[in-house]
């Protein structure tokens, strides 16, 4: 995976914002100007660690997302299903039902302010490279009616 994506909650000017590390370098986005499509993703955590915060420790770094792009954009709203992490809640990824996701495989998250979604967006490989796949024929055809409800 070419990326780590995970919420900053590290004193400084940074705090609360996404971190978004890569072979190149540490970048930071503010949840509530940008959001972030993240390609070709698996939910990861340290189990041990978190199993340990959730037995009362004080928190620190043990999850995140490995994706293989990342995309940035201004605020979007996204429909989806929530992916939580909160080791104080639970030691692993959960869904709303509270089913854990650790290590699970995911075409597309999308986050939206603190929110990390599950879409159901697909990508696609081209040339070596992972990117949103287009909606087929049927959901172009629908989208309009949803949105003019």
């Amino acid at each position: 995976m070419r990326y780590q994506v995970r919420f900053h909650l590290g004193k400084g000017k940074h705090f609360g914002h996404w971190q978004v590390k890569s072979a190149v370098g540490v970048q930071y986005h503010n949840p509530a100007t940008t959001s972030l499509t993240l390609l070709d993703c698996q939910l990861r955590n340290q189990p041990g660690t978190a199993k340990k915060i959730h037995g009362g420790e004080h928190k620190k770094v043990c999850a995140w997302i490995d994706c293989n792009e990342v995309i940035v954009s201004g605020p979007l709203s996204v429909v989806g299903l929530p992916c939580k992490y909160n080791p104080k809640v639970a030691p692993h990824w959960r869904n709303r039902s509270g089913d854990n996701l650790d290590n699970q495989r995911i075409e597309v998250l999308r986050t939206e302010g603190r929110e990390v979604l599950f879409t159901g967006e697909r990508t696609e490989n081209r040339g070596g490279f992972v990117r949103l796949a287009e909606p087929a024929a049927e959901e172009h055809a629908l989208g309009p009616m949803r949105r003019e409800r």
